[in-house]
């Protein structure tokens, strides 16, 4: 992702294409039936940008549009997330877990577990015991404000670098008895 948002690609492609995002939309709302740690991961991305940006509180009300239909405690998260204001230079998964809205519960939800480490990272380690960068923070540990300011740009700009294609199931009529038979 920090490649495409650098220009650098592989193959002499222009753009990183995650796949395919299967779902319908429902009163104005994607609802997808498969993609959704891609989308989880592009609106974490994005959010981790915008923050870094200083472009969160004004873009605060979009980032409140992804939700989680079926886990309240992930929806009060990404709410949460979205109204997040700067604290200290320290991890963005301990400046998280230090606010007062942060529910001790919710270091055992996997999926928050799971975005938390989207975020910072996993202290997995390879073959040779060095550590691999797995989280967000940790790829873009070496960017500042203005590179922000750029990777903001790009993200938010017509042409984003980094794109996935969308397959309505509704329109096809198509039931959630293909995604089973998928998998």
């Amino acid at each position: 992702l920090k490649n495409a948002l650098d220009g650098k690609f592989a193959n002499n492609e222009k753009v990183l294409k995650l796949d395919f995002v299967y779902g319908s939309v429902e009163n104005g709302c994607l609802n997808p039936l498969d993609g959704q740690q891609r989308l989880t991961t592009l609106w974490l991305l994005h959010w981790y940008i915008a923050f870094k940006a200083g472009k969160l509180s004004e873009n605060k009300d979009t980032f409140k549009n992804f939700s989680y239909e079926t886990r309240t405690s992930s929806r009060e998260f990404c709410k949460k997330l979205s109204d997040f204001e700067f604290t200290s230079e320290k991890p963005i998964t301990v400046q998280i877990q230090n606010k007062t809205w942060f529910l001790s519960v919710w270091k055992q939800d996997p999926t928050i577990q799971a975005m938390l480490n989207m975020l910072g990272g996993t202290p997995i380690k390879d073959n040779e015991k060095n550590e691999i960068l797995d989280g967000i923070e940790e790829v873009f540990v070496d960017c500042d404000f203005s590179t922000y300011k750029s990777y903001w740009k790009k993200l938010t700009y017509t042409e984003c670098p980094i794109i996935f294609y969308y397959l309505d199931l509704e329109g096809l009529a198509l039931s959630d008895d293909l995604y089973i038979k998928m998998n």
